[in-house]
């Protein structure tokens, strides 16, 4: 099973190029069995959800919206939560943290070192779930230090394509080691690491 936590459409992110369909479109053609469409401080409407899924009956629909943290400068999904709190205001990474885990969401830390040297969240006492290692705003000289520093904390690293566009739908995901039929199966699987990061030219 193949799944991609990062993908962003133009009804709700100012900086995506292609519409939702066009995104699960491309999803489908690249294979994918599941995909989180994470928005930038917006949900997708459950009711859009459940439209989207029916005409994409052979993807699995993640709940997801990435938030960035402005007290710590570092952007996180949240997945598998379909609760409006989420795309309120201001966020700092404990309230967040807290609000994920007391819901049941997965919390992922996209994009490490993107904008800074350094990580900006506690990951010895407040780890994520995971962090990503691939995506199309990861730099491949930061791989060897986004490894070194998931095996530090114990955190499962995970490969996103970030998809902007639907051209690049696809390009990294995350092979599941089993079947995961529902939302909270592919989270467990993510959060214990049952899976393999893959990418594709």
């Amino acid at each position: 099973m193949k799944v991609d936590l990062h993908i962003h459409t133009s009804e709700r992110s100012g900086c995506a190029e292609s519409p939702a369909v066009d995104m699960l479109t491309a999803a489908v053609r690249a294979g994918l069995d599941a995909v989180a469409i994470t928005d930038h401080h917006r949900l997708v409407p459950a009711a859009d959800l459940a439209v989207l899924a029916a005409r994409f009956p052979q993807l699995l629909l993640i709940p997801g919206i990435e938030i960035t943290l402005d007290e710590e400068a570092e952007d996180i999904l949240v997945l598998g939560l379909d609760e409006p709190r989420l795309a309120r205001g201001a966020w700092t990474w404990p309230d967040l943290r807290a609000f994920a885990r007391e819901h049941g969401g997965l919390t992922v830390l996209a994009h490490p070192f993107r904008y800074d040297a350094d990580i900006g969240i506690d990951l010895a006492s407040q780890p994520p779930d995971a962090i990503e290692i691939h995506s199309t705003n990861i730099r491949p000289a930061h791989h060897a230090e986004i490894r070194r520093t998931a095996a530090r904390y114990g955190l499962p690293v995970v490969a996103d394509s970030d998809a902007h566009s639907a051209r690049s739908v696809g390009r990294y995901a995350n092979r599941l080691h089993e079947p995961a039929p529902t939302v909270l199966e592919v989270l467990a699987a993510i959060r214990e690491g049952r899976f393999t990061p893959e990418s594709s030219p």
